[in-house]
């Protein structure tokens, strides 16, 4: 147990963190040359509950860390190990309630309160007196936009959609936001209440909220309509943080000026790793209109690869009827843009979107790669489709790859 003197020179020794009186409820806020923020229990005071960590690092417009954000690569922060003593639980952003330990006793450094004892810890929502320390850190959680409660100009369904668009992206599904039915741990732990913008319908909203039943479900799930607020920006009154994260549709992609823009032989690469191909125009652009899924730009300038023929190009723009025309048929020809990493003077993003391949394109790939039968050769042949050991008769493709 840290006595008072001790536990005075640590604070001391580190630099101040302005919290309100409301958020220490009895608790020394001590922060960290690494901007740590940590309850430490008084021995005649009560203990940091998880919803009181939960509330504290949304007030900073932050969220609870996860595990993994608390131990990469499952290793505690040995600076910061020094801290605590034996006994000690950090809560963790992953699920409410859950919480992790530095204790290395018994091989118990960096595994939750669940992995070590079976279920999440009753005294985790209780304020009682305990015999270890409990605290908390905060962390940025990766949201593209966030508003806070009651602002007046809190963020609506709009705003998400073009903060996403302008990075050529979309704002990301309920899938995306929560896999397998839970948030995704760099995002989970912002906020108790909240809700995010998801791109499954117009002004469709989703809440992490860890109580009941609400987790991972949408506003008409939850109140059987979609919300009026999401189209209003005067949030007074209101107690919720609103947010936004976008997701990336392409498969890679560099914004305007970029001095590493993507080349055509890039993209090529890009999809190839993948056992893809780039994607053609048809593709992107079935009966002559951008796939809805992908037509996230709108007027901001992009051109997209396309794998019709070398160092091809196309577009989703509308300005000027060029939507879904090659950079050929708009230009009269491919751009020398297009072989060059130096994007400095560009005002347009370059992008990237690969595709399956399909039979016809494996069979043109091997056709083209493999060398001609060499009479008296023996190696693998193909036999009506099916790969022999044989002597060349002719009549088969030799696989000499």
């Amino acid at each position: 147990m840290l006595t008072i003197p001790l536990l005075l020179s640590v604070i001391n020794a580190a630099p101040a963190t302005k919290v309100q009186r409301s958020d220490l409820s009895g608790y020394a806020a001590i922060s960290s040359p690494v901007d740590w923020t940590w309850f430490f229990r008084l021995s005649t005071h009560y203990a940091l509950t998880y919803q009181q960590a939960l509330d504290t690092c949304s007030r900073r417009g932050q969220g609870i860390c996860s595990v993994a954000e608390l131990c990469p690569n499952g290793q505690a922060d040995p600076s910061l190990e020094h801290i605590y003593g034996a006994q000690n639980w950090v809560a963790a952003g992953d699920s409410y309630n859950e919480w992790i330990t530095f204790n290395r006793a018994g091989d118990r450094v960096c595994k939750t309160h669940t992995e070590i004892e079976g279920d999440k810890p009753a005294w985790g929502t209780q304020p009682d007196v305990v015999d270890f320390f409990r605290s908390v850190k905060c962390c940025d959680k990766k949201f593209d936009k966030v508003s806070p409660a009651e602002s007046t100009d809190a963020l609506i369904y709009q705003d998400a959609v073009d903060t996403c668009s302008s990075k050529g992206q979309k704002v990301c599904s309920v899938a995306e936001l929560c896999p397998n039915g839970q948030p995704d741990p760099s995002l989970a732990g912002f906020a108790l209440v909240n809700w995010i913008a998801v791109g499954d319908s117009e002004n469709e909203w989703v809440t992490f909220h860890h109580k009941g039943v609400s987790q991972c479900k949408t506003h008409s799930e939850i109140a059987g309509d979609k919300p009026d607020w999401g189209l209003r920006s005067n949030a007074f009154g209101q107690s919720w943080f609103r947010s936004v994260k976008c997701c990336s549709v392409f498969d890679k992609q560099t914004p305007a000026g970029s001095s590493d823009a993507l080349t055509h032989q890039a993209a090529v690469e890009t999809c190839s790793s993948k056992g893809e191909k780039v994607c053609s125009v048809a593709e992107l652009c079935p009966n002559g209109q951008p796939d809805p899924s992908l037509d996230v730009y709108g007027d901001i300038p992009h051109f997209i690869a396309v794998g019709d023929s070398k160092n091809e190009w196309t577009t989703f723009n509308r300005a000027r009827d060029r939507q879904c025309k090659t950079r050929t048929e708009i230009t009269g020809s491919t751009p020398e843009w297009g072989i060059t990493t130096n994007g400095n003077d560009d005002f347009w993003s370059r992008v990237v979107k690969c595709c399956p391949l399909k039979k016809q394109d494996d069979e043109s790939v091997r056709q083209e790669t493999t060398p001609p039968l060499v009479e008296g050769d023996v190696g693998t042949c193909y036999s009506e489709g099916q790969r022999v050991d044989c002597a060349p008769t002719g009549n088969e493709t030799l696989d000499q790859h």
